[in-house]
């Protein structure tokens, strides 16, 4: 009987998947939305590059974070699903579904493509359709807000520090002021739309 009791049942075999101790890429929500959104979502792929990294890390796996990262629409719901379950086992009380999530920045990044190709601008009005393109753009930090969040919460239990630094590094200004730059051409090109020929 003291066998049995002395028997260990690994994690994978009780039913539970194991995915250790990951410390997942560590930044406020709103540093994550300012560098997002000043970059038109360019940020996001770093985001994913870090977060996949920390997988690789964690998990021993051969992977290439670089590449789940280019191709984040692939390989999104696979790492929400990792980041919310490794939050949950630590007391996460949000319940978000990755599978939504996923599916929802999909379908961001697959319109907001779409839409900067130049679909539909024949049925609206030029000012009109770049508006609502901006919108959609920008929208695809909702779904990585939510996860951040389950990051952070993660991180915390981890570290057992529940701060995260708020401060923007010397990189991320410069990059804020380079966005900054060119998101305000952008506004000025769809004001444009809107002074007469």
């Amino acid at each position: 009987q003291k066998e049995l009791e002395d028997t260990t049942i690994c994690d994978k075999c009780a039913g539970v998947e194991n995915f250790g101790n990951i410390e997942f890429f560590s930044i406020t929500t709103t540093r994550l939305a300012v560098l997002s959104i000043i970059t038109f979502g360019v940020y996001e792929i770093y985001w994913f590059y870090r977060n996949w990294r920390a997988v690789k890390n964690g998990e021993k796996l051969n992977i290439q974070p670089f590449w789940r990262a280019v191709f984040s629409i692939f390989f999104c719901h696979s790492l929400f699903k990792k980041i919310l379950q490794s939050a949950k086992k630590y007391g996460f009380t949000n319940r978000y579904s990755p599978g939504l999530l996923a599916i929802l920045y999909i379908i961001l990044i697959l319109l907001g493509n779409g839409m900067g190709n130049g679909m539909g601008r024949a049925d609206i009005s030029n000012f009109g359709f770049d508006v609502l393109w901006l919108l959609v753009s920008i929208s695809t930090i909702i779904p990585l807000i939510s996860i951040q969040k389950a990051i952070n919460f993660n991180n915390s239990k981890i570290t057992g520090n529940s701060g995260v630094d708020g401060k923007f590094s010397k990189g991320e200004v410069v990059l804020i002021i380079i966005g900054s730059i060119f998101f305000l051409l952008v506004i000025l090109g769809i004001l444009s739309d809107l002074i007469p020929q």
